[in-house]
């Protein structure tokens, strides 16, 4: 009689669940809906007032599209490759916070990058990562009178990390070294680090190897014995 009377009451619970959930997905859906395009519209409004720049505004992200809150991927209208994103800030009616200075930033420190680098190696060309997380201040003054103020003039510092591809260890060191005199040859850019990860075992993680040289020690470096210095024990 008590297994009769158990199975009942879980039977009711669970419907009594199933039913709230579905009136709140219910009301959730309009609510949601409606929630985005108002979101979609005060971002655009944000977005242009504060770079004097058109935007797009590709997908607007609810709460259950994503574990993340409300938020906007954004590009410029001229620009599709430099796709940002937008956040509301907590307990801060109609203020947001967007990535877009930190992107178009990336993509003119890679620009750069790209073509100090461009005769390094006929063959095996480095590949590289940028990293900004180290040295990114959020009271930073990115914005001039509507125009980003470029990563230069910003004393922008990031960290730098190349995966060199050499199958042998000399060859890697020779391209670091070939790699740090074009660094030092172009004064705009504040790297805070410099990292060299070689691989002499392909697959193998563990035989990794790495160079780590602070920026202001790359001027020291003109030979594979004076980069030895910097290798991580």
């Amino acid at each position: 009689m008590n297994k009769t009377n158990n199975k009942g009451k879980v039977y009711v619970v669970g419907v009594v669940i199933f039913t709230v959930l579905f009136i709140v997905g219910i009301l959730e859906l309009p609510y949601g809906t409606i929630q985005k395009v108002i979101f979609k519209f005060k971002v655009k409004n944000y977005l242009e007032q504060t770079y004097n720049e058109k935007m797009v505004v590709n997908k607007v992200t609810y709460l259950w599209d994503n574990i993340e809150p409300i938020h906007a991927r954004v590009h410029p209208k001229n620009a599709e490759h430099l796709e940002f994103a937008v956040y509301p800030l907590i307990n801060s009616a109609n203020a947001y916070y967007d990535n877009y200075p930190e992107t178009l930033w990336l993509h003119q420190v890679r620009e750069d990058l790209e073509l100090l680098l461009e005769h390094t190696d006929r063959d095996i060309k480095p590949e590289f990562s940028i990293d900004f997380a180290c040295c990114m201040e959020r009271d930073r003054v990115r914005v001039s009178n509507g125009e980003i103020i470029a990563y230069s003039e910003a004393n922008l510092k990031f960290d730098l990390s190349f995966q060199l591809n050499h199958s042998k260890p000399t060859d890697d060191l020779e391209q670091a070294v070939h790699i740090i005199t074009r660094l030092k040859q172009h004064e705009a850019l504040n790297i805070e680090h410099v990292s060299f990860m070689l691989q002499p075992e392909p697959g193998d993680l563990t035989s990794n190897i790495e160079y780590k040289v602070p920026g202001r020690d790359l001027h020291n470096i003109n030979s594979i014995e004076e980069l030895e210095a910097y290798k991580q024990k």
